[in-house]
């Protein structure tokens, strides 16, 4: 009953690896991506000289791709080449970039992760405060175009089950370095096991973000109040809503003396449309998140 086994994993236009090659690793943002790059690191592959510890995205290749700026393109492909006969990068959703340009990279092999398109929404809910509906149908949406992005390629791919991959990371790395023709020894099988192992809480605490602030009040016709994202300290997009219609959007980038230092330059002072009822609130935008209201919320509808 071997041969009925479902392990997850499925090579398209298989073809022998060969002694040089990129590896490209993309899918649904939060679909897996990470954990092909954090194994695929820890049995020595170059992912790039800019890469963060826990989501092993290259940024200099994310730059050229996202910027469509050619000429960085072949000059990071070219010195890559050069250093390495096999290198690799990952960035989740620049399938939706790379058709055009994936034959520059030399002998390109695709690892491509799918996950439960619910589980994705789930995620962006829980770390980065996202509509659970409105992040299931993007995701879907994307899925879709993931399928047809591998449907219209011509060259080697590796399809992975995230789910299937979790559960049995053996079986995935095995797979894996037999689809990309690495020459991985036990110490190195055995360090990409255990990024597996312990990547999701890498991950899941450095990619969550989260708000810090509070909404002062309204007066003279403005809506008042700091808000940052964490843990970079950037600032927001806010939009004050009333009785369910938006009535004023703003940034908190400007300046206040009153917050010191700590705060920085994320206070906001945002013109409102009209009147506020009674149930105005502020929230970030794009997100769910709602402002919390300072203990001594200001109300005035003084002109």
């Amino acid at each position: 009953m071997q041969e009925l086994r479902n392990r997850g994993f499925s090579v398209l236009r298989a073809t022998a690896p060969t002694d040089t090659a990129t590896i490209i690793v993309v899918g649904v943002a939060r679909s897996g991506t990470s954990m092909v790059a954090s194994a695929l690191r820890a049995m020595g592959v170059f992912l790039g000289d800019q890469v963060h510890d826990s989501v092993h995205e290259d940024i200099e290749i994310a730059a050229a791709l996202e910027e469509r700026n050619d000429r960085l393109l072949t000059e990071l492909i070219d010195s890559r080449n050069a250093a390495h006969k096999i290198w690799g990068f990952k960035r989740p959703e620049s399938f939706l970039l790379l058709s055009q340009v994936l034959k520059r990279f030399r002998n390109p092999r695709l690892v491509v992760t799918f996950r439960d398109p619910a589980a994705i929404s789930q995620r962006n809910a829980i770390s980065v405060h996202t509509d659970f509906l409105v992040g299931l149908g993007d995701a879907a949406e994307k899925t879709v175009a993931l399928i047809k992005f591998i449907g219209d390629v011509d060259v080697p791919t590796m399809s992975v089950s995230y789910e299937k991959a979790m559960s049995d990371p053996e079986a995935f790395v095995g797979s894996l370095v037999q689809f990309c023709g690495l020459k991985a020894d036990d110490s190195q099988i055995a360090a990409a096991l255990a990024t597996i192992a312990s990547g999701p809480a890498l991950y899941l605490n450095s990619s969550r973000i989260w708000f810090e602030g509070r909404f002062d009040g309204i007066a003279s016709g403005h809506a008042f109040g700091w808000i940052r994202q964490m843990p970079e300290k950037q600032p927001c997009h806010i939009e004050i809503v009333s009785d369910g219609v938006v009535i004023g959007t703003g940034a908190s980038d400007q300046p206040s003396a009153e917050l010191g230092e700590q705060i920085g330059e994320r206070a906001f002072a945002i013109k409102l449309l009209r009147q506020p009822g009674e149930d105005v609130f502020a929230r970030v935008i794009g997100t769910t998140y709602i402002i919390e209201r300072s203990p001594e919320f200001l109300r005035s509808f003084k002109s």
